[in-house]
């Protein structure tokens, strides 16, 4: 006889039956965790610094520091050494030799690299550094003190070559982080303008739908 009886009836109907029959209880989950005699909650530290929006910020200033100092050197190491390969190539004096070519070509971009890559590093470091500086003494970390550690980092990096490049060098870095805050805010505004046309769009199906 065949033996007709669904073989899953008695298996709960959803999701939520399962969880209901499952314990979470931390004393019996303890002999698997090492969770003492309960759960640990993670506290705050009261000398966190907070932004400018009353965010959290997310990594301390050695942070900052490995991280913008690295990501400016390989930048420049990059855009240096695609500088060094374009100027390789329209070089008119290169010889129609493949090899000599080739040197000719590796050459450049080991001259243009290193040199730009060292540069933005030397300038990624003073900013992180002046930055940190800056955050601790106002207490806040916002648009102004990254323009600030730019302007600063300029001047310090071109100081010994004269009063013109270092002014120039300060104006050339606060513009380039200037403007970066300028199109962060305008695309952190428009993210945050389409939000709320989202939501008010759905308010108004909402009220439509009450009073159909």
């Amino acid at each position: 006889m065949i033996n007709t009886e669904n073989p899953y009836t008695s298996v709960g109907t959803g999701v939520s039956d399962f969880l209901d029959k499952v314990d979470l209880n931390s004393n019996k989950l303890y002999p698997m965790t090492p969770l003492g005699d309960g759960i640990e909650y993670l506290s705050l530290d009261d000398s966190l610094t907070i932004g400018q929006n009353g965010e959290i910020a997310g990594r301390s200033w050695s942070d900052d520091l490995c991280y913008g100092t690295g990501t400016l050197y390989l930048t420049g190491l990059t855009t240096g050494g695609l500088w060094g390969f374009i100027e390789g190539l329209k070089n008119p004096n290169v010889s129609k030799n493949f090899n000599i070519r080739l040197n000719t070509l590796l050459n450049s971009i080991t001259r243009r690299g290193p040199f730009v890559g060292n540069s933005c590093g030397i300038i990624g470091l003073y900013y992180n550094s002046i930055n940190a500086i800056i955050t601790a003494q106002r207490g806040v970390k916002d648009s102004y003190g990254s323009i600030g550690a730019a302007a600063l980092s300029g001047l310090l990096f071109k100081a010994t070559a004269g009063p013109r490049s270092a002014i120039i060098s300060s104006a050339i870095c606060a513009g380039t982080v200037g403007t970066y805050h300028f199109i962060l805010k305008a695309w952190e505004a428009s993210n945050e303008k389409d939000t709320k046309i989202g939501v008010s769009e759905q308010q108004d199906q909402t009220s439509e739908k009450a009073f159909a």
